[in-house]
């Protein structure tokens, strides 16, 4: 039985577009049964651009490659994808940006809603002085706000709808 307004986070803390693509699949037939108004949101890309090892953890080619799979994939829902926000290291963000845009580029083509993050957090000196005072990757509970606000915001979410 469908439940309105439960929403399930399925995030695991370090995973790829690589680890989400092997298993978005199984976990969204296991919990969007085809009675419901199931929803998708997609977010990644920032662990993708993480160098380890002196190379990326997912190449920039395999990390869009990987999104362009999930979004045709996920398409027979209704999905959405969030662009990857900024982290406390210049260089890092130089990386998340160009995936970023990249995303966006393979949602658009595909015609899949996406809420781009990136520029408005890495001009926000609060968003900034959050992350760099936590783990340098995640805000406080403020930062989640901006985001929640920028999200909720765009005219491309739905979970707002009557």
């Amino acid at each position: 039985m469908c439940k309105v307004g439960v929403a399930e986070r399925l995030r695991i803390r370090r995973n790829t577009s690589e680890d989400i693509l092997l298993r978005w699949e199984e976990e969204c037939s296991l919990r969007l049964q085809n009675s419901c108004d199931g929803r998708i949101v997609i977010s990644c890309g920032v662990n993708d651009t993480v160098i380890e090892n002196e190379r990326l953890r997912v190449s920039f080619e395999e990390s869009v490659e990987n999104i362009r799979k999930i979004l045709k994939g996920a398409k027979k829902y209704n999905v959405i994808m969030l662009g990857p926000p900024p982290i406390d290291d210049d260089t890092h963000n130089k990386r998340i940006k160009a995936i970023s845009e990249a995303y966006e580029n393979e949602a658009n083509l595909l015609n899949v809603p996406f809420i781009e993050l990136y520029s408005s957090l890495t001009i926000d000196n609060a968003y900034k002085k959050e992350i760099s005072e936590n783990d340098g990757a995640h805000p406080k509970s403020n930062g989640y706000k901006k985001i929640s606000g920028i999200v909720g915001s765009s005219p491309h979410w739905w979970f707002n709808e009557p």
